[in-house]
């Protein structure tokens, strides 16, 4: 995924700092997305523990 993004960024050209930037946001999306699951996960999870607790 990365080695694609390098090489779009390669054939268009664009300079250094928007090639970093690039990165750095997908990088930074990439993360946010992960917590944000995570935190769903956990939610899912917290709601489950709650229920077999009551049980």
């Amino acid at each position: 995924d990365n080695a694609l993004k390098k090489w779009i960024c390669w054939r268009v050209g664009l300079p250094p700092v928007i090639k970093r930037n690039l990165v750095t946001l997908s990088l930074y999306f990439t993360l946010r997305i992960d917590t944000s699951l995570l935190q769903y996960k956990g939610m899912i999870l917290g709601v489950e523990f709650i229920i077999v607790f009551i049980r």
